[in-house]
């Protein structure tokens, strides 16, 4: 039996080019454009990560973007081992859809935003290129913590 804590492991340690996009009119979850957005873990076929309906990120988070990052929307995600769902997580989509983080948590003190590595990891892996999400991440000014 699969552990949820191998499953965020084989997360961690995946690249952005180790998982299949699909996208269909079909799906486990009801999406917010009825389209049903997976990406597929080459290794591990169980494993996906899939696109669910449109969230008001703003009550998730105080944080208000970044002018090199604008955010156009906020996605709840999946992560889907077989038929379980193992965790979710708000990811915004940001600089006219050029690449997804997750909402980032606030500073502690004078400190910068930050996202958990587990997060980070899923926002490359659906931003599709992990140079490309850094490169934004790193402009909207969000730290791995």
């Amino acid at each position: 039996m699969t552990s949820v804590d191998e499953i965020r492991q084989t997360v961690l340690e995946s690249a952005s080019k180790d998982w299949d996009f699909h996208k269909s009119g079909f799906g486990m979850l009801e999406t917010a454009d009825y389209k049903h957005i997976t990406w597929v873990n080459h290794e591990e076929v169980e494993l996906r990560i899939e696109r669910g309906r449109n969230v008001d990120w703003e009550r998730e988070s105080e944080w208000s973007g970044h002018e090199d990052a604008p955010i156009d929307a906020g996605y709840r995600y999946w992560v889907i081992y077989g038929r379980s769902p193992v965790s979710s997580h708000v990811l915004l989509s940001i600089d006219n859809y050029q690449a997804t983080m997750a909402v980032p948590s606030p500073p502690e003190d004078a400190g910068p935003w930050t996202v958990s590595e587990y997060e980070d990891r899923l926002g490359a892996i659906v931003s599709g290129s992990d140079g490309e999400y850094e490169k934004r991440r790193r402009a909207a000014g969000i730290e791995v913590a």
